[in-house]
């Protein structure tokens, strides 16, 4: 795990060396040409622990004990069977059920899970120094939010002891939105939880554990979700945002990395792309386009310096079938031009 951090970092080097001086390879520690604008950032991923099953579970989120209520069923069970149940997000089985025991435990579980993993980083001085930021990305249950900053709280608390010098790293939490809807239900076959419950679970203060405090991550948002769903999502956590966050301390970064607009037929096992093209514009420029869409009034250079509203700032980028051209067609857009 630990060595796809040197790997990054050493990328990060040989690129800024070959921007200077090509026949260099990549500067030393103490180089003068280490300094790059726009710095140039490694960011160490930590998925959900769906991501670790299979079929994996990041879009789903069924997940099973003791981190969830139920596991995904190969063979869907009978509708005649009566006690076979359909598999599910929520342990409630009613709106009136408020039995909060099976889920604090899969709260503890799924704690233990990203505790474990953070530490093979922080632990190792060496490869912590190489990680700028970390993200907790693809998260597709609340549950899950309040495990990794449960799990964040304890690593600070552990590694915060007299004689130490160590700190977090800003980190986020990104939650998936598949087909515009966040993945748990409230109860069993239920409604789907809201943005606002989403935004709570992510930044409301809740009661220490008996490892430590909960930790407020440096930002939230949305990634591996179609960009023609990010714009109402994006308007739901601004408001959120507005009504849980009681300005104590910096305002959290708004975080978006749409997938590249594309849908997954399972029986053909192909993508199929879903962006309706307009004009002579590629369809990489198209989705940029649309991706800025979703950031109301941000759609030049000028305007990225203006109000971020409720959040402190914006980080956009690609997730699944994105690759660089996405990426140069983004940057361009947010420059207010469409030449190379």
């Amino acid at each position: 795990m630990r060595k796809a951090v040197e790997i990054a970092d050493e990328a990060r080097k040989r690129f800024i060396g070959r921007q200077h001086e090509p026949s260099l390879g990549y500067p030393g520690e103490d180089d003068k040409y280490w300094e790059c604008e726009p710095p140039l950032a490694v960011c160490l991923s930590l998925g959900p622990y769906g991501a670790t099953l299979s079929p994996p579970q990041e879009f789903d989120g069924l997940y099973p004990p003791p981190y969830g209520p139920c596991g995904h069923a190969s063979n869907p069970p009978n509708a005649t069977e009566s006690n076979s149940p359909n598999p599910t997000t929520a342990f409630a089985s009613s709106p009136t059920d408020d039995d909060t025991m099976p889920e604090d435990s899969a709260v503890d579980a799924l704690s233990a899970f990203h505790l474990r993993r953070l530490r093979v980083f922080a632990c190792d001085k060496e490869t912590w120094a190489k990680v700028d930021c970390v993200a907790f990305e693809t998260v597709p249950l609340v549950r899950e939010a309040m495990a990794i900053r449960r799990a964040v709280g304890q690593l600070v608390s552990e590694m915060n002891v007299e004689g130490t010098e160590w700190e977090m790293k800003p980190w986020y939490i990104s939650f998936v939105f598949p087909n515009g809807e966040f993945p748990q239900e409230r109860w069993c076959g239920g409604p789907k939880m809201d943005v606002e419950t989403v935004v709570r679970a992510a930044l409301v203060s809740g009661p220490p554990s008996s490892e430590g405090n909960i930790a407020r991550p440096s930002g939230l948002g949305i990634n591996c979700t179609e960009p023609r769903f990010i714009a109402s999502i994006v308007r739901q956590m601004s408001e959120a945002l507005g009504k849980v966050d009681g300005g104590d301390g910096p305002r959290p970064w708004l975080v978006l990395y749409p997938n590249g607009g594309e849908t997954y037929d399972i029986e053909s096992r192909t993508w199929h792309k879903s962006l309706t093209v307009t004009g002579e514009a590629s369809y990489e420029d198209q989705w940029a386009a649309d991706v800025l869409q979703t950031i109301p009034n941000h759609h030049t250079q000028d305007q990225w310096s203006a109000t971020n509203g409720p959040w402190g700032g914006t980080l956009l980028g690609g997730c699944c079938k994105t690759g660089p051209v996405h990426i140069e067609a983004l940057a361009r857009h947010i420059k207010g031009t469409s030449a190379r």
